[in-house]
């Protein structure tokens, strides 16, 4: 993840390919996923755009510009405190 802090946080409401997501502070954060990010499920499994649902948390990195998050890495239902898989350079979980 290249040292980026994800953002963090519920989605309460998808529109095409912008979703807005709910963070930890209670802000809300405008999420581009027009640029084909890698998706997860909660398991590191390969995932799609169009299983992200409101209601799911969701770990998003990109590039922030103009108050909008671009996606690059998408993982659904993180499980939050445990250590998931390492990324490796294009963004895949290492295999052990």
């Amino acid at each position: 993840m290249s040292g980026q802090r994800p953002t963090i946080g519920t989605v309460p409401s998808i529109d095409g390919t912008t979703l807005k997501v709910t963070d930890r502070r209670g802000g809300t954060v405008t999420i581009d996923l027009s640029k084909s990010p890698t998706v997860y499920g909660s398991d590191d499994a390969a995932s799609a755009v169009g299983d992200i649902k409101t209601g799911d948390t969701v770990a998003i990195t990109g590039t922030t510009s103009n108050d909008t998050v671009t996606a690059k890495t998408v993982r659904i239902n993180p499980t939050l405190g445990k250590r998931q898989a390492p990324m490796q350079d294009n963004d895949t979980p290492a295999q052990p």
